[in-house]
């Protein structure tokens, strides 16, 4: 079994944590990857002497989770941050209560379970803008409330990597929720994709010249 050769299409974290599984269980594995590094949408920008994170920033649960078995291998370093600590300030630069603002995402999470309410009922799944905009009731509140509204979807956008309007509004929360906490990851994500990627036999479309030669031999 372990003559058989694995192609793996993408060099993203997900691509990358196979092909290191797979390697090191003994199985010839080669990743294709269209652009000229690795990491999809994980990269770390080291141009302002610190590292900035354009993509992913955080370890959502510590517990039990991969990525800061390697995070710790390579001594990195990571912050809890809490959501609610977070400070919110209106279009007039003026600090809005943090008793209203955890009150209002309090009630997000409500329209959200109407959201899926209302998907459920329609014949067929629609996405979870689409939902969302059907049970918005935002309109005749005020202009803060609006805009946390926007922002509450703008955060929702980033915590799922998706448009709102490419996510199904029915399965669109199938997750794992891991334990332990939300932890910035200082040092940025380059650092574990580096150590994924480091045996990996990994051809870059637009850079390697034997490229499609690679690709016809595996079979």
């Amino acid at each position: 079994m372990k003559n058989k050769k694995t192609l793996i299409i993408g060099a993203g974290i997900s691509g990358l944590a196979a092909a290191h599984k797979l390697s090191m269980s003994g199985f010839p594995v080669t990743v294709l990857e269209a652009q000229s590094r690795t990491g999809g949408r994980a990269l770390t920008d080291y141009s302002l002497g610190i590292p900035v994170s354009l993509g992913p920033q955080w370890f959502h649960g510590i517990e039990n989770n991969p990525l800061v078995t390697i995070a710790n291998k390579l001594s990195l370093k990571y912050k809890n941050t809490e959501f609610f600590n977070l400070l919110f300030f209106d279009r007039n630069e003026q600090l809005v209560p943090t008793e209203y603002v955890n009150s209002f995402f309090e009630d997000f999470d409500s329209i959200l379970a109407q959201a899926k309410s209302y998907a459920l009922q329609q014949p067929q799944d629609i996405s979870l803008l689409a939902a969302l905009d059907a049970v918005d009731k935002s309109e005749g509140n005020s202009q803060i409330k609006q805009d946390l509204y926007g922002i509450a979807k703008h955060f929702l956008s980033i915590y799922t990597a998706a448009s709102l309007k490419n996510l199904s509004c029915r399965y669109w929360d199938q997750e794992k929720i891991l334990p332990g906490g939300n932890y910035f990851l200082i040092d940025g994500f380059t650092p574990i994709i580096n150590e994924l990627a480091k045996d990996c036999d990994i051809p870059f479309a637009n850079e390697d010249a034997k490229f499609f030669e690679k690709v016809s031999a595996i079979n």
